[in-house]
């Protein structure tokens, strides 16, 4: 059973690639707020994602505990200033963990509430 835990389906990977682009979008109105000042490039399709509300403050809800850990082990220094590789790994890792919590979370949830039936 532990091993199953976070094994590859198609609700982790569609969550996965949900928060993904949330995180893509994230980052592009990001650059809408401040990067267009300092000069730095546009992303690619910042034009679609800058129009889509909330996308800003979902990323970063779903980054805050991540952000929190690193803090607690001296490595948000690294996550800020590192390469951007670095970044988004341990974003792609963090939000499959998450997918994995939400989707055994989901499983449990219908488990009871087939016995109940």
């Amino acid at each position: 059973m532990p091993f199953n835990l976070c094994k590859p389906d198609r609700m982790r990977i569609a969550l996965l690639a949900l928060m993904l682009v949330v995180a893509y979008g994230g980052h592009t109105q990001s650059w809408a707020f401040s990067g267009k000042d300092t000069g730095l490039p546009c992303p690619p399709l910042a034009d679609v994602f800058v129009s889509i509300p909330y996308l800003w403050e979902t990323w970063v809800i779903l980054l805050a505990p991540l952000v929190l850990a690193l803090r607690l082990i001296r490595l948000d220094g690294l996550f800020n200033t590192g390469p951007a590789w670095f970044f988004w790994a341990v974003q792609a890792l963090w939000f499959y963990l998450l997918a994995c919590l939400i989707s055994l979370a989901w499983q449990h949830l219908t488990r009871r509430i087939r016995q109940k039936n």
